[in-house]
């Protein structure tokens, strides 16, 4: 265990468990030859991850592999709840497992609201919270790092051969985000401009789908994609995306930084 004390400042560092907040642990893994370093919040209602090797594991893959285990229990059946800035290894994972999926706008009440009202066996969105049927309807940072440890003690394999697998079974996909200084004002007009009037290609693919359920979601027909989307919290316009290489995933990026920032 480490950073156990009671601390309000949290040594000087923000509570949010992303990777860039996790050196510490990352750090403690490596020095300790641990299987997996956990991460939550002030509150413990989010988990962060970072695998053997100190490696951040995204929220995108975190939820896949709960997904997987969550999948492999007696009786397990429902709906797959995620947001709209979760990964399409989820829908790849529900296809063949036969379950629905359910994507809802960003921010875990929507999820929750699922939950409440659904017949639901996991629901999660990309800041880290999670949620699953047999527990309260809200995330819970701390069930969350105990069922990943489990399912990857399961599985027989360390994190990083079971994403290797995970990606080998259902398509390699890679994530990322770029979060730009625009204030609502400006980013609000310009998210539902785009929505309008969408590109018919971006970095040479097709635009085969155009979701607003959250922000511009622009779906590309090799099932990569690119959202935009203004902040609810702060004066931030976050760009998205998920693509089928790192290559890709960069330069639909770097487009829909220049759609937001008047390079289009």
């Amino acid at each position: 265990t480490i950073r156990a004390g009671r601390d309000p400042y949290f040594g000087g560092v923000n509570p949010e468990p992303i990777a860039s907040n996790l050196g510490a642990l990352s750090d403690a893994v490596y020095r300790e030859g641990a299987m997996l370093g956990i991460a939550t919040d002030g509150d413990a209602d989010r988990l962060g991850a970072v695998d053997e090797t100190g490696e951040f594991l995204s929220s995108q893959l975190t939820l896949a592999i709960l997904v997987l285990h969550a999948a492999e229990q007696p009786g397990a059946g429902g709906s797959i709840v995620k947001t709209v800035s979760q990964s399409r290894l989820i829908d790849r994972i529900a296809s063949e497992r036969g379950l629905e999926v359910v994507e809802t706008a960003i921010g875990f009440k929507y999820v929750a609201d699922e939950i409440v009202n659904g017949d639901v066996l996991i629901g999660g969105e990309e800041s880290g919270g999670f949620g699953i049927r047999t527990a309260i309807p809200e995330r819970d940072g701390v069930l969350s790092g105990l069922l990943l440890a489990e399912a990857i003690v399961k599985s027989g394999l360390s994190p990083t051969s079971l994403v290797a697998d995970i990606q080998k079974r259902y398509g390699p996909l890679v994530y990322d985000r770029r979060d730009l200084r625009i204030p609502p004002v400006a980013g609000l007009p310009l998210v539902r401009s785009i929505a309008r009037t969408p590109p018919d290609r971006i970095a040479g693919l097709r635009v085969v789908d155009v979701n607003s359920i959250d922000g511009t979601k622009l779906c590309l027909e090799d099932d990569s994609w690119l959202l935009l989307r203004q902040s609810g919290t702060e004066s931030m316009l976050r760009v998205y995306s998920e693509a089928t290489s790192e290559a890709l995933r960069d330069r639909l990026l770097d487009e829909g930084v220049a759609m937001a920032t008047g390079g289009r």
